[in-house]
């Protein structure tokens, strides 16, 4: 029944849902991925089939060290290049590989192999992520602050206020309430051992009250004389109790505006007391180890799940990479003058064309 009341005038429901600008929805970050990203970890997908395919195929055919190529007059031998970019890539991809299974496997410590980076520091990274997360996003401080601008508190209260004062006006409320009241207490007195300790209460009390004097002396004389009818209206005054509870609480009722005008003129009481309630439970509760204790749940294959599902795309970006940056460093090892100098060139275009493209889309957002 309560909860029916409740549900009906106190509005907690809207409260922790977050003030969000008309038309504006709150939606989880998404993947911030260009298309020509996907592309080009696509294209490195294949490079290691690629590399694996030119260095199986080595075994049959390669340049010889009678092939060269001329580049502006300068010779450039070509032995064994087929195998030696191949074998290069492979090995780029192949270490790129290792090192990123290295950070999750071996999931448990092996005898040979050891475990995994993640796996092994997993308390140490549990704590230090638990640190990191306190500081800057839980801490009692930021908390204390958003609860503050938030003004949460003062809506708690005016839900408290609004919502008692709308319950206690409900007259179906009321009625159901005295419905329930008036049914408990007739059904508990018409129990034997109820009745007979209301009895001894009330036959207790009246000789408290009536012991000595003229009172005391003609209730004992009526109450020897008149046993049978003594317990009667005893009884009677027994059954007449959930009546009675219930016109008490009609008349209470008649007092329904002056205790809701009380708790309006105390309303700054209340929402100061609820701010120090809050702070309290914010100075006494240690945000630091509950995120531990809740991190350290996480069992290894779970931490590297989230792990994985929030950096997939980057790390497979890092292991096909090293594909084509071990196929740069095999021409590089072919013709190490040659093939530096054109890299160097390379570099430098690409890193004065990315200040400049910096540099205008700057210029843009501070004139836009």
């Amino acid at each position: 029944m309560l909860k029916k009341y409740f549900a009906r005038h106190f509005a907690f429901g809207t409260l922790l849902r977050p003030e969000l600008p008309e038309g504006e929805v709150s939606v989880p970050p998404r993947r911030q991925f260009k298309p020509s990203f996907k592309l080009f970890v696509a294209l490195l997908r294949f490079l290691p089939w690629v590399c694996g395919a030119g260095f199986a195929l080595s075994f049959w055919w390669d340049f010889g060290s009678e092939d060269s190529l001329r580049v502006f007059g300068y010779p450039l031998e070509l032995n064994a290049l087929l195998r030696m970019v191949c074998v290069s890539g492979l090995i780029g991809f192949g270490t790129n590989w290792l090192a990123i299974k290295m950070l999750f496997r071996p999931v448990y410590r092996r005898p040979i192999w050891g475990q995994g980076l993640i796996p092994a520091q997993k308390d140490r990274i549990v704590w230090q992520l638990a640190g990191g997360i306190h500081k800057h996003i839980l801490s009692e401080d930021l908390i204390r602050a958003r609860i503050e601008e938030s003004g949460i508190i003062k809506r708690v209260n005016k839900v408290l206020i609004q919502g008692t004062d709308n319950l206690l006006h409900d007259e179906e409320f009321r009625e159901e309430i005295k419905a329930l009241v008036h049914t408990h207490l007739q059904k508990n007195m018409e129990r034997e051992e109820v009745k007979l300790r209301f009895s001894r209460i009330i036959d207790e009390k009246l000789e408290a009250n009536l012991q000595s004097g003229v009172k005391g002396f003609i209730f004992k004389t009526y109450k020897t004389l008149n046993r049978a009818e003594y317990e009667l209206v005893i009884s009677k005054v027994i059954e007449r109790v959930p009546d009675t509870v219930v016109e008490i609480l009609e008349e209470v009722e008649d007092e329904t505006g002056n205790l809701i005008n009380w708790i309006r003129e105390r309303e700054g009481d209340l929402e100061e007391f609820f701010t120090r309630m809050v702070r309290d439970i914010l100075e006494r509760v240690d945000i630091r180890e509950v995120l531990s204790r809740q991190m350290a749940h996480f069992d290894e294959a779970r931490l590297e799940s989230l792990i994985r599902n929030a950096t997939n795309q980057q790390l497979l970006y890092i292991q096909y990479l090293g594909t084509l940056l071990g196929i740069l460093g095999g021409l590089l090892i072919w013709q190490p003058l040659p093939v530096l100098i054109l890299y160097t060139g390379l570099f430098g275009l690409l890193f004065g064309l990315d200040v400049l493209l910096y540099r205008l889309k700057t210029k843009r957002i501070e004139n836009s």
